[in-house]
C-alpha cells in the first residue's frame, strides 16, 4: 500500500508540467524519501517471511537496544519522512501560501 502510495505519487509530480526546478526537484525529494522508507518495510516484510537472517534484525537483544540494521532503518524511515513531506509542500508551494496566510491573519489584528 505505502508503495502504491509512493509511485502514484511520484508519477503525479513527475507528469506536471511546470518549470524544471518546480518539477523535478519536489519528484526527487518525494522518489528518494520514498525509497528511504520503503528500505525498513522491506526489511521487515523479509524477516516475516524468513528470507533474512537474524543480522536484519532491529534489536540486537532482549533489552531492546537496536542493532546496527535497526538504527539504519529507523533513521532512513524519518529521514526519508522528511524528503516525503519536503517535496510534496515544495510542489504546493506551502511556505508562500502559509506566510500570506500569517500576513493576513497578522494584519487583521
Amino acid at each position: 500500500m505505502n508503495f502504491g502510495l509512493f509511485v502514484a505519487t511520484a508519477i503525479y509530480l513527475g507528469s506536471q508540467k511546470e518549470s524544471v526546478a518546480a518539477k523535478w526537484g519536489p519528484f526527487i525529494c518525494v522518489v528518494v524519501g520514498a525509497m528511504m522508507v520503503m528500505f525498513d518495510l522491506t526489511r521487515h516484510v523479509l524477516l516475516d517471511l524468513g528470507l533474512a537472517g537474524e543480522e536484519m534484525a532491529m534489536y540486537a537483544n532482549d533489552e531492546g537496544a537496536l542493532s546496527p540494521v535497526g538504527l539504519i532503518g529507523v533513521t532512513c524511515t524519518w529521514v526519508g519522512l522528511v524528503f516525503v513531506m519536503s517535496g510534496i509542500a515544495w510542489y504546493a508551494n506551502l511556505p508562500s501560501k502559509l506566510a500570506k496566510a500569517w500576513d493576513s491573519i497578522t494584519q487583521r489584528v
